[in-house]
């Protein structure tokens, strides 16, 4: 009979296996990889990242769109914000739907990876449902949206950037769609 996840999990060879990823994880912290730091130079994060990201997590000032944009490549590509991908023009229209729905809008960092060419970040959207957004009149709620993003840069700037979040959790947060199980 085959072993269930679980069992194989609490195995001793899966306890050995995570215990072993759990050592790597800490040495690999001791010597400044992973969370915010590039593999390969051990220095912070490759290009534009960084910029970008302190740029996005602006403590109560509206991050500046043209400031943002600095930091990334003319001909960036965005995926992930709408339905195909778009450049900074897009990316410019996207994010300004969320600014003016959110005013007071954060995009405080949790987690962040790189390796490679990519950095990882895992992020949130925390702010007030102070606008309009995707035509839904302001509600006055407070919203918290995780999401993921993931940077490829190129030549000191972001050159692709890839997004995943919880958009329709955003959406039941500000009441335009039922929460599930609610009638």
């Amino acid at each position: 009979m085959a072993k269930s996840r679980a069992d194989a999990f609490c195995s001793p060879a899966g306890l050995r296996r995570r215990s072993a990823t759990i050592r790597l994880c800490r040495r690999r912290r001791k010597r400044g990889f992973g969370l915010g730091r590039d593999p390969k130079s051990g220095q912070g994060l490759p290009g534009g990242c960084r910029r970008v990201l302190a740029q996005a997590d602006h403590e109560g000032d509206p991050p500046g769109l043209d400031g943002l944009l600095a930091h990334c490549a003319p001909n960036a590509v965005w995926y992930g914000y709408a339905p195909e991908p778009i450049d900074n023009n897009g990316y410019r229209a996207a994010i300004g739907a969320f600014l003016d729905g959110f005013t007071d809008s954060r995009f405080p960092v949790q987690a962040l990876v790189a390796e490679g060419d990519r950095v990882a970040c895992v992020h949130q959207l925390v702010g007030t449902h102070l606008g309009t957004f995707q035509g839904v009149p302001a509600s006055g709620r407070p919203v918290r949206v995780t999401g993921i993003a993931i940077f490829r840069p190129a030549n000191g700037q972001v050159a692709e950037t890839w997004l995943s979040a919880d958009l329709v959790g955003l959406m039941m947060q500000i009441g335009a769609i039922p929460a599930p199980g609610a009638a």
